[in-house]
């Protein structure tokens, strides 16, 4: 029987970033083939370059060695790639930051012309403080790059009455979305409402659905502002943020996309705020001896999500909550169910030659992993 590939016999790791320039930028058949067999010879082999023949390069990726050459001319110009002479041919590597890319061919006026490389918008709510006071804004906000790389901080409403170098920004949570991310803002939004610290006057929405008065939320500026700024559940990455374009304000709203206010702007849901610092705490706090979580990335934030809003739809106990009280608490009881079972701790007796299993915050906001936890399929244990 013929053997399928497996990761046991080699893999290659590259950053998602990486790979998702490299399929967006405009690369021609034989310049993917040479960058290609080029991550695989320096990634594949956990080498940052390597010393490569132009005959090397043409077996492994089904080239004719004279156009390997003419190929690799091409990316180092285009600076896809570095290359320098070496002992068996050229010195090569990836240009990991694709900003420097730019096409082989010159316009007329011989500046160089940029790869166009088009990346996914990213999506994410956000907060700007300033500490010297407390006083803080949340916004949303839709870019290429990364959020935590984002040096948007806006300059309208009361952050242009601030000195940009004294503001910082956090993000708070990535979104998959726009409509998620203008919810969850709302959400954030009305958490803080009646905190004298917050700043913000609109909300950024593009749907009645999300319209929200916040003619009580948000008190006047006063000269001298006095208290402690108060952090949402969610965990951030924060960075000192620096002047860009405009925040958005309701004076420079499209008209479709103002806000209605009074008592008819409808409530938003609770529960869109999700509460994953908690969650993660929770956790730690009733699963004291499985492993810990020490970085809570987008794809963590992003399953957490999910099972939250999965379990307050479900019609089992202990879930099936309206309010977020009501959710931490069904989650504290799922945490403490699952310290019971000696499979999900790492008690039970291993199988031959391997290691016992011990279930992470990974596994137990997967799918499969919540699933069967909830329906009682690791509590079978033998007395």
């Amino acid at each position: 029987m013929t053997r399928t590939p497996q990761l046991e016999d080699g893999y290659v790791r590259i950053a998602n970033e990486l790979l998702e320039a490299l399929l967006a930028a405009r690369l021609t058949a034989n310049q993917w083939k040479v960058v290609m067999t080029i991550i695989r010879k320096t990634y594949g082999y956990g080498k940052k370059e390597d010393d490569l023949s132009a005959s090397q390069i043409a077996s492994i990726c089904a080239m004719n060695r004279t156009h390997v050459t003419e190929t690799l001319n091409q990316l180092a110009r285009m600076n896809v790639i570095s290359k320098r002479p070496g002992v068996h041919g050229s010195i090569v590597a990836i240009q990991k930051d694709s900003r420097h890319w730019i096409a082989d061919e010159k316009p007329d006026d011989g500046t160089p012309k940029r790869i166009i490389v088009k990346t996914a918008d990213r999506h994410y709510t956000y907060r700007v403080t300033l500490p010297t006071t407390g006083e803080f804004y949340l916004g949303v906000r839709s870019c290429k790059c990364h959020p935590n790389q984002d040096r948007y901080v806006g300059s309208g409403n009361w952050i242009s009455t601030v000195e940009k170098g004294e503001l910082v920004k956090e993000v708070i949570e990535i979104f998959d979305n726009r409509q998620d991310a203008e919810r969850a803002e709302v959400s954030l939004i009305r958490l803080h409402a009646g905190n004298v610290l917050l700043r913000n006057s609109t909300c950024y929405v593009t749907g009645a659905a999300f319209d929200v008065d916040l003619s009580e939320v948000c008190p006047p500026r006063t000269e001298s502002v006095q208290g402690v700024q108060e952090f949402d559940d969610a965990r951030t990455d924060s960075g000192q943020v620096d002047r860009t374009d405009s925040v958005h304000t309701k004076d420079n709203l499209p008209k479709d996309n103002q806000q209605k206010t009074g008592p008819t702007a409808s409530r938003v849901d609770p529960l869109q705020s999700i509460p994953t610092g908690t969650l993660v705490d929770l956790y730690h706090e009733l699963m004291p001896n499985n492993p810990r979580v020490k970085v809570i990335n987008p794809g963590r934030k992003s399953a957490i999500r999910a099972r939250w809003l999965e379990a307050a739809k479900l019609d089992c106990e202990p879930f099936g909550y309206t309010t977020r009280e009501g959710g931490l608490e069904a989650w504290r009881q799922f945490f403490a169910i699952c310290a019971e079972s000696k499979f999900l701790t790492g008690l039970s007796p291993p199988a031959p030659g391997k290691p016992a299993f011990v279930a992470d915050i990974d596994f137990l906001f997967s799918p499969s992993g919540f699933a069967k936890t909830l329906e009682n399929k690791y509590h079978r244990d033998a007395p």
